[in-house]
Parts: C-alpha cells; structure tokens; sequence
C-alpha cells in the first residue's frame, strides 16, 4: 500500500506469520496519531510519576477504525499501542490503565501505572512535525520534552518472552538523508515473531532506534479498512498513520460515534428474532 509520505510494505508468506512494516517520511507531511478510549476515572496520584493513571474504555480496533475514518480521510492504517492491564482473575479489565506514559497533542494523558518491572528498559517515542528521536525514559526528561506527543514502551533488549513466536509490535526511528535528525518511522506489526527477528526487520529497512509496545493477543494492525492481523482482544489506545496531505475539520466526535455504533448493535442484538 502506498499513499502521500507513507508506503507498507507485507510478507505474507505464511498466513500465520505475516508482517508488516509500515514507513512514514515524517518530513513530507505523514504522521502518526495517537487515539485512546476515553477517560472514566483521573486517578490522581497512581502515576509513574506521582501524577495521574487513569482508566480507559477499551474497544475493539474495526470499531474503532470506522468512528474515525469520517474525520481523518487519509489515514491509511491503525495498529495496537501501549502495554496494559489486560485481565484480573482471567477477565478483561474495562475501564483499564496504561502501563506506560502518554502525552498528546501537549497534554499529559497518562503517567502510567507500572512502577516496578522494567524499569532500567523504559524508552520514549518522542513526536514532532518532521522528526522523531527514542530517548530514556524518566521523570525529568518525559517533563522537560519540546515534542506534543508521546509514547513509552521498552528497550528493544527488554526481555518479554524473546525467544517465542507472538505477535509484535515494534517502533523504529531512522535517519535516511544523514541530517541528524530521524524523520523516517517505522512501525512493525507481526502475527508471530521473536524479538530478535522484529528488531531485525526494522534495522533492515533502516531503523537505528528501536521501542517495543504491546505485542502478542494485543498486536492487530488493520489499514484501508481490512484487517491484516486480526485480534479479538478490545484496546485502550492505539495508533493511527496519516498520509500527508491537508486535513478535513473532524466531522464528529469519534468517542460519540463509536457510542451510537453500539447502541445501534445492541438495539439490534436486542430484537426478536423473525
């Protein structure tokens, strides 16, 4: 698939396998927006920083797509983002937190919840206009960041189950005209790989920094409409690509869209059957 600034690539060799990587050119426009549920509750003081951890609504990723499809005319894919809580006593935890930090469009939205595991292998996907950079994570740098968006996963030597074939998603940063400055992005999202194997494809398309987010019954990735890798699991937050291109004003509200979509399927579920 290609569009203004944006070009994915796939292997599909083998159903169970397939991958994809998808590349932005952050410097012709493309970009990466980042969505999530919305907010039921502040949390206030549960943060990684002593700030907010609140709780999402998850939804699944095809619902998603089709409330912001009407708002965001070229955006060409959607893929899973950030680790979080998934389940309590083997049930889906809805609302959820995130396990990570969050900052859109220069606000705080989460500091995350997860203050143990991990913590000398925590990274930050920062987000400009043009370019991007994935830096350490920490109190001080996270606050003291310029860019609008943000994004926190793991080291991509973070040992999460490395050596089995899960699904994966997986950030690389890239700088393709030796300036400096990464305005190249890349995003894999893979059925079943090993870490070591998701790392590689990136650094062959050109990465020369690496994040992991959340990856196995998590990884989904859906682009034009149609699912590439399909998932059942409902998602906090996501990621979409944007190609470039001037931007239509929002058509609606793609929380209140995605609201009447599910009213209307239960009213439907809720009918006698003929």
């Amino acid at each position: 698939l290609t569009a203004p600034g944006v070009a994915v690539y796939g292997n599909e060799s083998e159903e169970e396998a397939q991958e994809y990587v998808q590349v932005l050119d952050l410097s012709a426009g493309a970009r990466l927006e980042f969505w999530h549920g919305a907010i039921i509750a502040s949390e206030q003081g549960r943060g990684l920083f002593g700030g907010s951890s609140p709780t999402f609504e998850r939804h699944y990723l095809p619902d998603v797509w089709l409330a912001l499809a009407p708002a965001q005319p070229r955006m060409l894919c959607l893929a899973n983002g950030q680790f979080f809580r998934d389940t309590v006593n083997g049930m889906w935890l809805n609302p959820t937190e995130l396990a990570f930090p969050l900052k859109h469009d220069g606000v705080v939205v989460s500091e995350g919840y997860e203050r143990r595991r991990f913590r000398s292998q925590r990274v930050m996907l920062e987000l400009w206009q043009n370019r991007a950079a994935i830096t350490s994570l920490s109190r001080q740098a996270f606050y003291a960041s310029t860019a609008p968006d943000i994004i926190a996963g793991l080291h991509h030597q973070a040992r999460v189950r490395p050596t089995e074939e899960l699904g994966r998603t997986v950030i690389g940063v890239g700088d393709r005209d030796g300036d400096g400055q990464n305005e190249h992005l890349y995003i894999y999202s893979g059925a079943a790989a090993t870490q070591a194997h998701a790392a590689g494809v990136l650094r062959a398309f050109g990465a020369r920094d690496i994040m992991f987010l959340d990856g196995g019954g998590s990884a989904q990735l859906s682009c034009e409409g149609a699912s590439y890798i399909r998932r059942i699991r409902p998602l906090p937050q996501m990621m979409a690509t944007i190609a470039a291109g001037e931007q239509q004003p929002p058509a609606a509200d793609p929380h209140l869209q995605l609201f009447e979509k599910m009213l209307a399927r239960w009213f439907q579920l809720l009918q006698p059957a003929r």
